[in-house]
């Protein structure tokens, strides 16, 4: 029996597997990668793919939404958003025009520890914060159907 560690939260759960039966086992690649450092994300921020830096598309007066996956995802969140409310605001919107909403699908709302773990505390302290509810009608706004007829909702917020 062969043991490998499955990341599990902020954690890892071991695993034995029979490499009799499991000659091969699929493992994301990370070995190799590193977290960007605060200059690389920039320099991906100055050059999104298929669409104008955002310095063309943001300017003073305008209101700013930001989709960020809740707890259930594990990514770069408070690295990257915080660098992206301080471009926002270098572009000239006021910290009370941006708003952060938790893609939080059908799981529950977002913790106010879990807030501060992915915004970092001083991002959760000063832009305010909304939770998708996919079970409050007034929060979804219908956008039409996908091409195999499924209803297809948004929230409001995203209008």
């Amino acid at each position: 029996m062969s043991q490998i560690n499955l990341a599990y939260g902020r954690g890892s759960v071991a695993l034995e597997h029979d490499e009799a039966i499991f000659s091969v086992l699929i493992a994301p690649g990370f070995e190799d990668s590193h977290p960007l450092s605060d200059v690389e994300i920039g320099q991906e921020l100055d050059s999104p793919i298929s669409s104008p830096a955002l310095a063309n598309i943001i300017s003073s007066g305008d209101s700013v939404l930001i989709v960020v996956s809740d707890t259930t995802r594990e990514s770069g969140a408070p690295q990257i958003i915080n660098l992206l409310v301080r471009r926002v605001i270098e572009q000239g919107v006021a910290p009370s025009d941006i708003r952060i909403i938790f893609a939080t699908g059908i799981h529950r709302p977002t913790t106010a520890d879990e807030k501060r773990a992915l915004l970092t505390p001083f991002i959760a302290q000063r832009i305010q914060t909304l939770d998708h509810d996919a079970n409050d009608a007034s929060m979804l706004i219908d956008v039409g159907q996908t091409q195999r007829g499924t209803r297809a909702e948004l929230n409001r917020a995203l209008r």
